[in-house]
């Protein structure tokens, strides 16, 4: 199972450094979700990290900074989706491009895009009261014949991430379980080994 690792909203302590460290463990994706941070903000971010890794950055504000760095992807919100078109997703050459899904329904109406988080899977780790609208078995179900390629998000930790096993889930993605912890290399290290034993 692929790990993604989506940024806490606020600067973290050495944040490029640890990401940088990160990618060196295994890291497969890392997004970069800060709806408050400026264009000049994002950009002293993305310069701070290694550019060998800037195809496995997607971002999730600012697009235009994609093509300005040669970032490999770009997340559009359920918000941004709604003024979207076929003609915005096919432009974007060999950027990926992802959105975020939150309803069973979603899986099977919204198309066009190359990954998609879903969420929460499991009771959030750094939203109070953001809680699983299904249970594991019923996201199993739905997921069973899908074609789609999608990430689970939401509660993911070294507690939860089994939990995944045997569901259509090509990947997981974490954020609380690294940015809360007091060391977040080692927390994604063991993160990884459990991650590396789904299927």
């Amino acid at each position: 199972m692929q790990l993604f690792l989506v940024t806490s909203e606020h600067q973290q302590i050495r944040e490029s450094e640890v990401v940088n460290e990160l990618f060196r463990n295994g890291l497969e994706k890392l997004h970069i979700r800060k709806p408050l941070a400026s264009e000049d903000d994002l950009k002293i971010l993305v310069s701070a990290i290694d550019s060998d890794f800037y195809s496995r950055i997607s971002i999730h504000s600012h697009h235009h900074l994609a093509n300005e760095f040669g970032l490999g992807g770009i997340h559009y919100t359920e918000k941004d989706r709604a003024n979207l078109n076929s003609a915005n997703l096919f432009a974007k050459g060999n950027i990926s491009i992802s959105t975020s899904l939150h309803t069973l329904a979603e899986i099977e109406d919204v198309h066009g895009f190359d990954y998609y988080f879903f969420s929460p899977v499991f009771k959030s780790i750094t939203k109070d009261n953001y809680l699983p609208r299904f249970s594991v078995e019923e996201i199993k179900k739905s997921l069973g014949k899908t074609s789609k390629q999608l990430i689970a998000l939401g509660g993911i930790d070294t507690n939860t991430i089994e939990k995944l096993q045997g569901i259509n889930f090509i990947g997981a993605a974490v954020l609380g379980a690294i940015w809360n912890s007091s060391n977040p290399v080692k927390s994604f290290i063991e993160l990884k080994k459990i991650a590396d034993t789904i299927h």
